[in-house]
């Protein structure tokens, strides 16, 4: 049977299969340097650090499923996320914004409140990456990459969610975090997973845009009163890196962030980062 033909993880159904990114392709062109001798990004790991091609990339969606990401997020994210030239609108439109009142931190934002932020778009997009992560085994250069793992009852309620036949999973919340800055770091940080007591969290980065999803049947009033999917509000953060109001959380975020080393490596060089958090995280 040929490699492009099988079930499709979403519809489930039998048919052709894209090549499906983990990451959107379109992200990994603001990662390549075209002056430089190699254009490649650069991608960090616990072993080597170089100048890399590989992406994240398998037979995973039918065409149809594939559309179906793309029109209910991925779209509308890379449309409004990082810009190279400049601030991005999704940027601008919470600097006009003001934080919620009943959060002193003033870092979270009523997202219905703020013309310009499609917020189911934005959780979309987040489910969509996390989900796609943990239904399939991903490799990068021929070396198998650990991503998240949902649990097969997860994986199917998120399958359901995106496709179109169940609301957003009941035992879930999801955090959406835009860092304050007008030129954030072009990073792209795989998604990984710890087990917080009872629940688990989920968190990728890319390009300024952050993500914590959690599932589990008991979830803390603290993981839910932010949720941008649970609330009435449907909050969202915007915040420095580090700067959301869990602290635990706060330490993760604040791990993502490259070493100085690498960071004035690739300003001097000219070229940006994809840092494999899958490596470099240390708990």
């Amino acid at each position: 049977m040929p490699r492009d033909y099988g079930q499709c993880k979403l519809c489930l159904n039998e048919g052709k299969l894209l090549r499906s990114h983990l990451i959107p392709r379109a992200y990994y062109k603001f990662l390549r340097t075209p002056c430089a001798p190699d254009p490649n990004p650069i991608t960090a790991g616990a072993e080597v650090t170089r100048t890399s091609q590989d992406q994240l990339v398998q037979h995973l969606l039918c065409e149809a499923c594939e559309d179906l990401l793309n029109k209910h997020g991925e779209r509308w994210v890379l449309l409004n996320n990082y810009r190279l030239d400049g601030p991005s609108p999704m940027y601008r439109a919470l600097l006009a914004a003001t934080g919620d009142s009943k959060f002193r931190s003033g870092t979270v934002y009523s997202s219905l409140a703020i013309p310009g932020i499609d917020i189911e778009k934005l959780i979309y997009f987040g489910a969509s990456i996390i989900w796609r992560a943990s239904v399939a085994d991903w490799s990068m250069g021929g070396k198998p990459v650990r991503l998240v793992q949902l649990g097969k009852p997860y994986e199917e309620e998120f399958r359901q969610y995106l496709h179109g036949e169940a609301a957003f999973p009941r035992n879930a919340a999801i955090w959406v975090a835009v860092v304050r800055s007008e030129a954030p770091a072009p990073l792209i940080n795989f998604p990984v997973d710890e087990i917080k007591g009872k629940y688990h969290q989920h968190h990728f980065d890319v390009f300024g845009l952050s993500y914590f999803l959690y599932v589990g049947g008991s979830l803390p009033e603290e993981v839910t009163r932010h949720c941008a999917a649970r609330t009435p509000e449907r909050y969202m953060f915007f915040t420095d890196i580090g700067g959301i109001i869990d602290r635990k959380a706060a330490q993760f975020f604040n791990k993502s962030v490259p070493t100085p080393k690498l960071m004035d490596r690739a300003r001097k060089d000219g070229v940006v980062l994809v840092l494999n958090c899958v490596n470099t995280y240390l708990y």
